[in-house]
């Protein structure tokens, strides 16, 4: 379908994979159709979920997060979304602003 475009979550490929590398290869390969991108952190114990923290302070690998996305020239819009039981209220704020420098030495536009 050409006109359909893709919303993606890296943390959601990475916890229902057990916390193997696929969401990189699907990031790899879907990017010339993804429109808009979640960033949002996701951390397993034994391939169990247990909370998806703020980006970077994680296991998401980052670095080749953005090297992908610079690799494929990306333009679409990054959307901080915080997603967690813990993360709320006050360290919620926190996280955010966490979020925000941590992926910030990422963009040079």
């Amino acid at each position: 379908v050409p006109d359909l475009w893709i919303k993606y979550d890296s943390s959601h490929t990475y916890a229902r994979n057990r916390g193997d590398n696929t969401y990189l290869e699907d990031l790899d390969k879907w990017l010339p159709r993804i429109a808009h991108m979640h960033i949002k952190g996701g951390c397993l114990i034994n391939g169990r979920g247990i909370d998806d923290p703020p980006a970077g302070m994680d296991q998401l690998d980052w670095n080749t997060v953005f090297v992908l996305l610079y690799k494929h020239g990306y333009e679409g819009g990054l959307s901080i979304e915080p997603h967690s039981g813990v993360w709320t209220g006050e360290l919620g704020e926190k996280g955010i602003k966490f979020t925000v420098d941590f992926i910030r030495r990422y963009l040079f536009r």
